[in-house]
């Protein structure tokens, strides 16, 4: 089971505090003011059974307002599932403005811990603060800051007969969070800025040795890191809405008896989000193992698509720059052969999202086995590739090494009648790499792999001192260069 990170643990935190409903208007701090805004949040978390406290606490403190959320007992319907999660008592603070916005403020972040099937987990956050200007109309923050001093992470999983103990420990120091939202044609546009200052992560395995297993330790550091994430058209009353079902008022009816309700609070998401893009910088990435060490100067990664929408598009990159590895396994003369610098690249565009989730709501029968069918499922692909096919543009992908280097571009289409298009492929330097691997040093290993690039190599054509390989693809044959890698299946019909 995917354990809760911190990012979670501040979002339903966020959230939690978010449920303030449109309902709420600025009023002198009172008891009676008190019990709106508590019946309001237990709206969202669940009210507690006849003569059982409340997980919700609304105090006045003279013109704002305390708010208490025990999550111990919120989580305490999940100890029969075998699931022990302790997630504190959270405390906040709420004051009215002027303009209908409310002033929240957080100086508390207790320790968060869990155990499953004895695995265990802690989430421990140094020098909380949290300060932000909460919009009723939009049913989100308009401005919210968050930081960090430290946060610590700690996971293990305990050894069996045949497999040793797993310990993980990840500090992040000097983490702040910056969230903004503004009104939207359909939602909120949402900009969220995250930076961490250093992280390192450290991996344990012991108490192994009884199954031939050594302890060893790795270690994982990052210097500053940088995401940018921006959500347009984000369905915030939407997402509350499902909150609020889930959590206050969820049943085993919704996937049986009831999941006609359910379909439907599924739906009025809708696409959920526009657009989204996700932008993300690490610096300074060093690894240190038993075995040897390696490092990146720095990694980019970026995601740009839409949400559930009939245009549906993902554009994905990722690029690492200033790779460097040593190990006791690599031989020198392996050295100049590793990659240095890589550039990878593909944006898909061309399926209906909208169409494909309709579907699936309308056939799914979430109390069968098998919510879908193999007919379901058929037509589920079929209303997701109105074209039939969707297209791959693979522009701007390279790999690049101190003696040699490789490109790819091209553009294909993936389908119901299977793969089209053309990619190519550009290098330089590939005989020197290939030189290197017939050294009497790179033994049986070297000579194998140098055998099996001079057949690649004889595939290619040279232009200008550049090895150029032309892939083309129809349905299920391949050819390079005009010469067939593989044929295209005779049908009966043609061989007829």
């Amino acid at each position: 089971m995917r354990t809760p990170s911190k990012q979670s643990r501040l979002a339903a935190l966020f959230l939690a505090t978010a449920l303030v409903a449109p309902a709420i208007t600025p009023a002198a701090a009172a008891s009676d003011e008190a019990d709106r805004l508590r019946e309001i949040f237990e709206s969202y978390l669940g009210r507690p059974a006849p003569g059982a406290p409340s997980a919700v606490a609304v105090t006045p403190l003279g013109g704002d307002y305390e708010l208490a959320i025990d999550f111990d007992r919120l989580a305490a319907p999940l100890v029969p599932l075998g699931l022990e999660l302790k997630l504190g008592r959270s405390l906040s603070r709420l004051a009215p403005k002027p303009d209908g916005t409310w002033t929240w403020r957080s100086d508390r972040f207790e320790p968060v811990t869990w155990a499953l099937q004895g695995r265990t987990g802690r989430v421990a956050i140094e020098g909380w603060r949290a300060e932000g200007d909460f919009s009723p109309a939009l049913a989100a923050f308009t401005r919210q800051t968050a930081t960090a001093d430290r946060v610590v992470v700690d996971q293990s999983v305990p050894a069996t007969g045949e497999t040793p103990r797993f310990d993980v420990r990840k500090v992040d120091d000097g983490l702040e969070m910056k969230i903004a939202a503004t009104p939207a044609a359909a939602g909120v546009d949402v900009t969220v800025d995250q930076t961490i200052r250093a992280t390192t992560e450290t991996f344990a395995l012991t108490e192994g040795k009884a199954a031939g297993i050594p302890d060893m330790e790795a270690t994982l550091k990052v210097g500053p890191t940088h995401l940018v994430a921006t959500y347009a058209g984000l369905r915030t009353e939407a997402l509350l809405g499902l909150w609020r079902h889930l959590v206050a008022h969820h049943a085993p009816a919704d996937f049986t008896t009831g999941q006609v309700a359910f379909k439907q609070v599924l739906r009025d998401l809708g696409p959920l989000f526009t657009r989204m893009t996700h932008r993300a910088t690490a610096d300074a990435v060093e690894v240190e193992t038993p075995v040897g060490f390696g490092s990146i100067g720095r990694i980019e990664a970026s995601v740009e698509a839409t949400g559930a929408t009939a245009d549906g598009a993902a554009d994905v990159a990722v690029s690492l720059t200033a790779f460097e590895v040593h190990s006791l396994f690599i031989p020198a003369w392996a050295n100049r052969l590793i990659p240095r610098d890589l550039v990878l690249h593909g944006k898909v565009t061309g399926w209906d999202g909208a169409a494909a989730v309709a579907t699936f709501l309308d056939r799914a029968d979430f109390a069968a086995h098998d919510p879908l069918d193999a007919a379901a499922g058929a037509e589920i692909l079929v209303k997701a590739l109105p074209k039939g096919a969707v297209t791959i543009d693979l522009s701007g992908n390279g790999v690049k090494a101190t003696d040699w280097n490789v490109t790819l571009d091209g553009r294909l289409t993936a389908g119901l009648a299977g793969v089209g298009g053309e990619v190519t492929v550009r290098a330089r330097g590939l005989e020197a790499a290939a030189s290197a691997l017939r050294d009497p040093a790179a033994g049986e290993a070297g000579a194998k792999a140098a055998e099996e690039l001079a057949l690649a190599l004889s595939f290619a054509e040279s232009r200008d001192g550049v090895l150029v390989w032309r892939f083309a693809f129809d349905g299920a044959a391949v050819s390079v260069n005009g010469r067939s890698l593989v044929e295209k299946p005779t049908s009966p019909t043609d061989a007829a």
